[in-house]
């Protein structure tokens, strides 16, 4: 899941929705629910479960990886909603979130990682990123942060997301 903040877009992370005033955080809060609705449907991600295996939390990485790829979000988004929904244990997503950033952090041989990237990070997401990068609201180190790149890939990575091809 995915918020702004005033000065610019990151990454969700409930410690810093926490540490807001009290106004901001309700506003957050919302905003958080708003996009977790436009970018995973409770309805119809309901409709999904109920074809899975009873227990979600026994069940395999590839429905997480397809319910991703259904909404074009991060496994992570998916699992949160799951989260939200009460269908997993708040365990079982900080295992699974840890899990899922340990992989990513470890990067792993071949493949292309620029074109992987969307695996983890939302395609809408990216395309907000780069949408605001254009706009130079936000600055080619804030993009490579919010995107955990360096610096000096944000433009290739740019280009595959404004071709499509990191989908």
């Amino acid at each position: 899941m995915f918020f702004f903040l005033r000065n610019g877009i990151s990454a969700f992370d409930e410690t810093r929705i926490e540490g807001l005033p009290l106004q901001d955080r309700t506003i957050e809060r919302f905003c958080n629910a708003v996009a977790a609705e436009v970018l995973v449907p409770i309805a119809d991600i309901r409709e999904q479960i109920r074809g899975l295996s009873g227990n979600l939390e026994n069940g395999g990485e590839d429905q997480f990886a397809a319910l991703a790829k259904r909404y074009h979000v991060s496994r992570a988004v998916v699992l949160r909603r799951m989260l939200d929904d009460e269908r997993v244990s708040s365990a079982f997503y900080r295992a699974k979130a840890a899990e899922w950033d340990a992989q990513k952090a470890s990067g792993g041989s071949g493949g292309n990682y620029h074109a992987t990237q969307n695996a983890y990070l939302s395609e809408r997401f990216l395309q907000e990123v780069f949408a605001r990068y254009a706009r130079r609201q936000i600055s080619r180190d804030e993009v490579a942060d919010y995107i955990d790149i360096k610096p000096k890939n944000v433009e290739k990575l740019q280009d595959l997301v404004l071709r499509g091809s990191a989908a």
